[in-house]
């Protein structure tokens, strides 16, 4: 009979294997936009439903986070984007540069970050990568360094986060 935590460790598991496909294909991806990270996701579940390993719900589970954790990155993609770019000082040979960043960051993404903006928030015992978690209630920063479960707020033991990189 399976644990907790071997239900746990599952969900870890198969997070870390399907963020490595989510990224190849968004790598592949000439805009990325949420329909690209829908496409990333699905292809990510159906590598995990073709494996022996039966992992059931966890699939579900890192979907869901996954989805979380890619939307958060891209919202802090663009708002870096649109703070760092001052087209007056750019010289004619990065403009072209410019354009196609500020085409696929800027506006492919910037409906895309407002309506997800809400979505990156996450809680205490949910699974998620690298990456630096803040409390919503007091500010504390967690850093995680590899995919692991959500703990407490080591200062106030609070349970919702916000994502950062």
């Amino acid at each position: 009979m399976a644990t907790k935590d071997d239900a746990k460790k599952k969900l870890v598991e198969v997070y870390e294997k399907m963020s490595v496909i989510v990224k190849k294909n968004l790598d592949k991806a000439e805009v990325v936009t949420e329909e690209a990270l829908e496409k990333a996701i699905k292809e990510s579940k159906a590598w995990a439903a073709k494996q022996k390993v039966k992992y059931g719900p966890e699939v579900q589970k890192a979907a869901d986070a996954l989805r979380r954790d890619f939307q958060s990155r891209l919202t802090k993609a663009t708002e870096e984007t649109k703070k760092g770019l001052n087209l007056e000082r750019l010289g004619a040979g990065i403009l072209s540069l410019t354009q196609r960043v500020a085409k696929t960051v800027g506006v492919g993404l910037d409906h895309f970050a407002d309506k997800l903006n809400d979505k990156i928030t996450c809680h205490t015992g949910e699974v998620t990568g690298a990456g630096t978690l803040t409390c919503a209630k007091c500010g504390a920063k967690v850093k995680l360094t590899k995919a692991s479960l959500i703990p407490e707020c080591p200062k106030c033991g609070h349970n919702t986060f916000r994502r950062g990189y």
